[in-house]
């Protein structure tokens, strides 16, 4: 586990929330969630479509080696782009 990557805030969630993910709990316990492998909740959006939330939970793997590397987060991302 990549403490460092769990302690962060996830940009794309809060890209559309306005909130960092688990703003909700306390510090301690949003690093719990975070350890029990526990994304935060898709945001009620119309720009976070399915294809944003698969990249946003593939960003939030427990497992550093399947997290997808930040050329192929760009190039997912560039689909979105005008």
């Amino acid at each position: 586990m990549n403490l460092l990557h769990a302690n962060q805030p996830h940009p794309l969630v809060k890209v559309f929330t306005g909130k960092v993910p688990f703003n909700d709990l306390i510090s301690a316990a949003a690093v719990q969630a975070i350890l029990l492998g526990e994304c935060p909740e898709r945001p009620i959006h119309p720009s976070c479509t399915d294809r944003l939330w698969t990249l946003t939970q593939q960003c939030w793997s427990q497992v550093p080696q399947d997290r997808p590397r930040m050329d192929q987060a760009i190039e997912e991302l560039s689909v979105f782009s005008p």
